[in-house]
């Protein structure tokens, strides 16, 4: 249950929010009636959201505590406030309020401000999780790149030693040849220094034939790891933050939140396309909406919560669900499809 702190220095209105906020389903963290009892409370009571009022007595108003909650904490704050003064909301709007309700209240725009307010928080740590995760990939991809350039520097310094092999066994051949023309005498000596030599570089030979398929097989196998690393990336990418970045954009942003979301979204796209591939083979038949079910389905979540999220009907999250076991030849089974997309991972 969400817990909400009320800022307001009247007594009737604190119990009035109070006793809507709680026939609202949310708990009320406490109330405070001056800016400096604001920064306290908020300080130990660490609400998810505070409702502030801005013209308050002691010195501080509304904007200024928020401001100093603000620079300690990430809780979200919606202003009400009796006061349409352009002066007010220009000042309010340089702290980047989650919402500014007037005076007297319509409940069920409070309702949805909050609504709103902590919805944008919630998806909010989820963009911060989800870049989080891309650096450690992208940390693990560039961890990659490095040790293939260690592994080419060393393939080259291989094929430099053979080269420089070839050319020391060719001037000793050449000279063996030329000892043999001027010595023959001992030509059937010399054959057989010749005869050994030859059997010695084709055991070199085969060594380095050896040699060259180990590396071969170890270059295959860093391929088939990067691989599957881009797949990781890209799926990663785009069915578990891109959605949620559009998503984000559709919660009434302001302008400048909106230039930042779309930054976001076309350098998550710009990271991904120098490696887009398929989509592994145990979700090939999978329709992109039926990815992102597939993933919310794999962290526990029912019909109803995954269709909030996806703004679909339960009907048609049901349907999804269906068409997913049918693909993946459950139907007319008992198996649970949560347990069974989690075996494939």
């Amino acid at each position: 249950m969400p817990k909400i702190m009320i800022v307001d220095d009247e007594a009737d209105v604190q119990a009035v929010l109070k006793g809507h906020l709680v026939h609202m389903g949310y708990s009320v963290a406490g109330t405070a009636d001056t800016g400096a009892g604001a920064v306290e409370m908020a300080r130990e009571m660490k609400p998810d959201l505070i409702l502030m009022d801005i013209v308050l007595p002691g010195g501080m108003d509304g904007i200024s505590a928020a401001q100093k909650i603000k620079a300690e904490s990430d809780i979200p704050i919606v202003f009400i406030t009796g006061y349409g003064n352009p002066e007010y909301i220009e000042k309010a709007k340089e702290i980047e309020p989650f919402g500014y309700v007037m005076k007297p209240f319509d409940w069920k725009e409070i309702r949805a401000v909050i609504e709103i307010a902590l919805h944008k928080k919630a998806m909010e740590l989820k963009l911060v999780k989800a870049n989080e995760q891309l650096a450690r990939a992208n940390r693990d991809l560039k961890q990659e790149i490095k040790e293939r350039k260690q592994i080419k520097e060393v393939l080259q310094k291989a094929r430099d030693e053979l080269e420089q092999q070839v050319e020391e066994r060719t001037a000793e051949l050449s000279e063996t040849n030329e000892q043999l023309r001027e010595e023959i005498r001992d030509r059937k000596k010399g054959e057989e220094i010749l005869k050994e030599r030859e059997k010695d570089l084709e055991g070199k030979k085969i060594r380095l034939e050896e040699l060259n398929a180990a590396l071969k097989i170890l270059l295959e196998k860093r391929d088939a790891d990067k691989e599957e690393l881009e797949e990781k990336v890209t799926v990663n990418v785009k069915e578990m933050v891109l959605p949620y970045v559009a998503k984000l954009k559709s919660t009434g942003l302001d302008a400048l939140q909106e230039t930042f979301t779309d930054i976001i979204e076309s350098n998550l796209d710009a990271i991904v396309s120098p490696f887009l591939k398929k989509l592994s083979s145990k979700y090939l038949n999978f329709t992109p909406t039926e990815l992102r079910v597939a993933d919310l389905v794999k962290q526990g979540l029912s019909t109803k919560e995954i269709g909030h999220l996806l703004n679909s009907s339960p009907e048609t999250i049901s349907r999804h669900r269906k068409s997913m076991r049918k693909k993946l030849q459950l139907k007319d089974k008992k198996s649970n499809l949560r347990t069974h997309l989690l075996s494939l991972q």
